[in-house]
């Protein structure tokens, strides 16, 4: 990439050298040991590769982007398609191990590995189809963000998309796929055509509007819960440039700015995503900082303009650029080895009592949090469209620490702090923001939840996948 553009993980730096282990619930049941001779009898059946403890590979292969999670699950199968996932699932019931799904290995609450188990890696599998002229494609789900959108350019062609360029679609699209084209096209899940999933039972099904709808129905926003997807099909649209880039304001303006960025929202437009922070993009100067992405340049001026004066900005990087680009302007690289502690939930308004703490009390190094704006298509949609629950207009919030090293315990409790007050106003969460938070499930799927519980009960009534927000069968 030729212009890396503002990324957000640029902005957070930490000088300490150890890394914080965290375990959920998930990992407490690491299964019973494996021999050697067992996991020699699956490597033989794969296409793809094995890897156990004491390979060479094991150690990187094992680590996922968030290093507060540092398991050590029993091996590690690189699939190369649904015949080894679905021989890798049988193993797994047949060993009475947990089993954790991978595709970017970008789960902020550490699911995609686990302790004495197996994680079915899909990393490999990045296969990518493109139909120029139906304006479709069909994607594994190792395929990540950034090499979709590369792909589907070459045709000029784009589907919405979440902003981190890492990330896998596997799990981006499964928890709903929150991004800048969002208003103008809904979810990533929104635009999900067909599947093909392998079920608890190996079984490898086809998903799509006149077979297995109710499957693809809990696919798309259901968070892995049905089965493991090992191929997603998307409707495309055309579009090549937009305007995109950032203004920031003095933290002294704070309050000011998010009250008028309050408003400003209100009128936003279908082709207007935007995004309001409160970081150090310098490790000193505490700024609010405001991110716009204009899916039509030929209206962007008119419309991004109340934008660019919600204070006395001190600069901006506003301006057309090609969509790659503009893409890499709202998104961030994950940098493995650093950790991350996030609180999120959904709030359809910017309370003035949030305002005022956030205001009162500036981000400490290393932290920094978010108000990302969804309206327009992702909304108008019902909220049993598909499992997504999430439409109403308001914003995802998130208040996040990350470091490389030892824990920063002053940025960790300021998150907990302002999301002490963010929770007052939260409605449901978006699934793919959830850190580790027992007893959150029911918000991440809200009034979907019981829909999606009878689809657990038809479709994995043993809750063989587990290590996920989990959805318990009905």
């Amino acid at each position: 990439m030729k212009q890396r553009g503002l990324h957000r993980r640029e902005f957070v730096k930490a000088a300490s050298l150890s890394v914080l282990a965290l375990a959920g619930p998930w990992a407490a049941n690491a299964g019973a040991a494996i021999d050697r001779s067992a996991l020699g009898k699956l490597a033989a059946k794969l296409r793809g590769r094995l890897i156990a403890p004491g390979d060479p590979d094991y150690n990187a292969a094992r680590r996922v982007w968030n290093a507060r999670f540092d398991r050590h699950p029993a091996a590690i199968a690189q699939c190369a398609g649904a015949d080894d996932v679905a021989r890798c699932i049988e193993f797994a019931r047949r060993n009475d191990i947990p089993a954790a799904v991978r595709s970017g290995g970008h789960s902020q609450a550490g699911l995609s590995v686990c302790d004495g188990g197996l994680v079915i890696d899909l990393s490999r599998m990045k296969r990518i189809e493109i139909d120029p002229t139906r304006r479709t494609a069909r994607a594994e789900p190792g395929v990540t963000r950034a090499e979709f959108d590369r792909e589907a350019q070459k045709h000029g062609l784009v589907t919405p998309m979440g902003q981190c360029q890492d990330v896998g679609l596997g799990g981006l699209v499964l928890g709903g796929g929150e991004g800048a084209l969002c208003p103008r096209y809904g979810a990533s899940c929104d635009n999900v055509l067909d599947s093909e999933i392998v079920l608890a039972d190996s079984r490898i099904l086809q998903a799509e509007a006149d077979r297995n709808p109710d499957l693809l129905w809990g696919i798309c926003g259901g968070a892995g819960n049905l089965g493991t997807v090992t191929r997603l099909g998307f409707q495309l649209y055309p579009l090549r440039e937009v305007v995109a880039g950032w203004v920031w304001y003095p933290f002294d303006q704070a309050r000011g700015v998010m009250r008028s960025y309050r408003e400003a929202s209100r009128a936003a437009p279908d082709d207007l995503f935007t995004e309001l922070c409160v970081q150090r993009p310098d490790d000193r100067d505490v700024m609010a900082t405001v991110f716009v992405f204009h899916s039509d340049p030929a209206r962007a001026a008119r419309d991004v303009e109340p934008f660019r004066k919600l204070g006395r900005p001190a600069r901006e990087s506003i301006k057309r650029r090609s969509y790659l680009d503009g893409q890499a302007a709202a998104g961030f690289p994950v940098w493995t080895g650093w950790s991350s502690y996030q609180r999120s939930g959904f709030l359809p308004a910017i309370t003035d009592e949030l305002i005022d703490a956030i205001a009162a009390e500036p981000s400490p190094q290393g932290s920094d949090l978010w108000f990302s704006h969804l309206h327009g298509a992702i909304s108008r949609h019902p909220i049993d469209f598909n499992a997504y629950h999430q439409r109403t207009p308001g914003f995802t919030f998130w208040a996040e620490a990350d470091w490389q090293g030892a824990e920063p315990r002053e940025a960790v409790e300021w998150v907990d702090r302002i999301w002490k007050v963010a929770a007052k106003a939260s409605d449901g969460v978006y699934v793919n923001m959830l850190d580790v938070e027992p007893g959150r499930e029911r918000e991440a799927y809200g009034a979907n939840y019981q829909r999606l519980a009878e689809l657990k009960k038809k479709y994995d009534p043993d809750n063989f996948f587990r290590m996920n927000v989990n959805v318990k069968p009905a």
